[in-house]
């Protein structure tokens, strides 16, 4: 048998090639997930920005008196989505029937998520959830009407 002797000076310079690794990897992964939290926390505000001021939108809010809503709601939830540069804005009614979507074929139908959170407790939500384009930090808001009827934002 063959006995490996290994000098002090490589024992120590094994062990801080050892340590940097290990301390590298942590404060990479401490930096990761900082990061992650920041990106998704800032990405909620913005949510939350673009879905209170769709759901302070007055064409919006009139636009659920109308005979047929999704006529008028469209167009204005696509303009608040071009020009915030969201993926998407949906407008539903407290039953969770679309008023408006990206993909017009989807108006009419019930939104893929539950509504309520902001239905019973009549207040804004962040969440994630799975978007038109896969994982997402969403929100919603409550729509009032002038009458104080509730309907649902999507964003």
């Amino acid at each position: 048998m063959f006995k490996i002797r290994v000098n002090l000076l490589t024992q120590m310079t094994l062990l801080i090639i050892f340590v940097v690794f290990i301390s590298t990897l942590l404060v990479s992964i401490l930096f990761s997930t900082l990061l992650e939290d920041i990106v998704e926390n800032h990405m909620g505000k913005q949510a939350m920005t673009v879905a209170k001021l769709a759901a302070q939108n007055p064409t919006i809010i009139q636009g659920f008196n109308d005979e047929e809503p999704s006529k008028v709601i469209q167009p204005a939830s696509e303009m608040i989505r071009q020009t915030t540069g969201a993926d998407y804005v949906t407008i539903a009614n407290d039953k969770g029937l679309r008023y408006s979507h990206p993909n017009p074929e989807y108006i009419g139908k019930p939104t893929a998520t539950s509504n309520d959170a902001v239905l019973n407790e009549h207040k804004a939500i962040i969440y994630q959830g799975n978007g038109i384009s896969g994982p997402a930090i969403k929100a919603k808001a409550p729509i009032w009407n002038d009458k104080g009827k509730l309907s649902v934002f999507h964003l």
